[in-house]
């Protein structure tokens, strides 16, 4: 039997989630939804307080708000 490696890590910090918070951040950013990406970020960060890459976006998005 050939044994294959997982799809994907478990890690919050893995590429594949970076991937899709940046997927879903631009979707977001482009439909102007700022309120659904702040909660969406909000709520990640709280699960994941190291994940230094959903801070920067959400960042982003509060200055995107603010200009």
């Amino acid at each position: 039997m050939i044994r294959r490696p997982p799809r994907s890590t478990p890690k919050p910090s893995s590429a594949a989630s970076d991937v899709y918070k940046r997927q879903l951040y631009l979707s977001y950013k482009n439909l102007e939804m700022y309120d659904e990406a702040k909660i969406l970020l909000t709520d990640w960060i709280q699960k994941n307080p190291t994940d230094d890459n959903a801070q920067e976006l959400l960042e982003e998005i509060l200055q995107l708000e603010s200009s």
